[in-house]
């Protein structure tokens, strides 16, 4: 009895508490160095009704995604809510589903200035849809409410990368891309002494059955 309790203990420790974190993958990501991207003839949306910029892009790896950033500059002084909305990108000119929308708070600053000299923004997933690697999907901008003559600006990537770009008024044709980086959720794997462990209680159960079928 002692010992099949010493036994599920360590079990226990081995597939519970012995567990680290490994970087999160990358699923897409076109930002130069150091976050780096081009702030000149950037795309944008000013106000409802003014339609989407759209780009398509093909996943890197696969996951859930959990973040996205994206170089999302600000201009005059009333600001809309600044909507990104992921979709499957099956097809090259058209939308597939409606994966997430996700919403970039008022709380980013205009930046007037030009070249826009501001930090790219971050913002988290709550639907963690799974993407595929070598799958592709399309990411939009839009804004979310009357912007009241403020525009959403979103800058070129520095790495020269390019896709498929549709608009509410223009059919699908390859552009720059904006620059973006989507990752995903970070997996736990074992750490080393874990798998030790691991071994120990297995030998110890093969140990324990061998000694009980001989003490018969």
């Amino acid at each position: 009895m002692h010992r099949a309790l010493v036994l599920s203990l360590v079990l226990t420790f081995t597939l519970f508490g012995g567990t680290a974190a490994v970087a999160a993958p990358i699923l897409f990501d076109n930002f130069g160095a150091g976050d780096t991207f081009l702030p000149l003839g950037p795309y944008g949306v000013d106000g409802v009704g003014s339609g989407f910029q759209a780009f398509r892009f093909v996943a890197t790896a696969s996951g859930a995604l959990e973040e996205i950033t994206v170089a999302l500059g600000r201009t005059g002084a009333a600001q809309a809510t600044t909507l990104f909305d992921l979709y499957d990108g099956a097809s090259t000119v058209a939308f597939g589903v409606l994966l997430e929308s996700f919403a970039v708070p008022n709380s980013v600053p205009p930046d007037s200035t030009v070249p826009f000299t501001g930090a790219p923004v971050t913002f988290l997933s709550v639907a963690m849809p799974t993407l595929a690697a070598g799958s592709g999907y399309w990411l939009s901008i839009r804004e979310g409410e009357a912007a009241n003559g403020a525009s959403s600006l979103w800058f070129a990537n520095s790495t020269g990368s390019s896709g498929f770009r549709l608009t509410s008024s223009i059919p699908s044709a390859v552009a720059v891309l904006p620059a973006f980086r989507l990752e995903a959720q970070s997996a736990a794997v074992p750490e080393p002494s874990s798998l030790a462990l691991l071994g120990i209680g297995l030998f110890a159960a093969t140990w324990r059955r061998r000694w009980r079928k001989t003490s018969k």
